[in-house]
């Protein structure tokens, strides 16, 4: 092999892209006679609760990003024909529409090289749902050629009632690429509950924040 001198490069994250983080909360005030009836450990389910909420908010804010077409650095909608990531005629879910997402998706381009990247899940919503898992059946074997699903076992659906109409997406695996990030502080990735001895009132404040952001 030709010997050559390395050359240094720059490492950087690829987008320029900014998010910032928002803060949810709620204060909730429980008084000492709900603390001491609490047979049934309703406090403590409720605490569950609170963590259950916030990776539901975390999903809304995605899909969000997701399905309003917000505007990236370059000024261009997320999804648009300049970025070959946008079918030309809306289509149901079949070998057709899904060979040409792949080969879109693999054509996609960082500077002058390909990123090579393939679907590994199918976003979709309730309406889909039926017509997915039918497609996908894995206990279907295809007696005829024609009737072979090409894409059968490359993608995992993911069902939310986030999507309501009849749309679908389908997204590279996120140890592949990053795509819509999720961000928190440093050390704070779930919920933060908080607690303060009443003063005015015999129990306790509670309080509950969350700190996130989409990007």
């Amino acid at each position: 092999f030709p010997s050559h001198d390395s050359k240094y490069g720059n490492f950087e994250d690829g987008t320029k892209e900014k998010y910032s983080l928002v803060k949810y909360g709620k204060m909730v005030q429980i008084n000492e006679e709900t603390i001491l009836n609490d047979d049934l450990r309703a406090l403590d389910r409720a605490f569950y609760l609170f963590g259950t909420r916030a990776a539901l908010l975390e999903e809304k804010l995605v899909y969000q990003v997701l399905l309003g077409y917000p505007k990236m650095a370059d000024g261009l909608p997320i999804f648009c024909k300049e970025r070959n990531n946008l079918a030309a005629v809306a289509g149901s879910v079949n070998d057709d529409t899904l060979s040409d997402v792949r080969e879109s998706m693999r054509f996609q381009e960082v500077g002058k090289d390909y990123f090579n990247i393939t679907p590994k899940f199918l976003v979709a919503g309730p309406k889909q749902e039926r017509h997915i898992h039918r497609y996908m059946n894995a206990n279907f074997t295809a007696i005829r050629e024609r009737d072979v699903k090409m894409h059968q076992h490359m993608l995992s659906p993911i069902i939310t009632p986030m999507i309501d109409d009849w749309s679908w997406f389908c997204v590279a695996s996120p140890a592949l690429l990053e795509t819509i990030r999720v961000v928190h502080l440093e050390g704070m990735r779930g919920p933060e509950i908080t607690y303060r001895q009443g003063f005015e009132i015999d129990g306790m404040t509670t309080k509950i924040r969350h700190v996130v952001g989409i990007s």
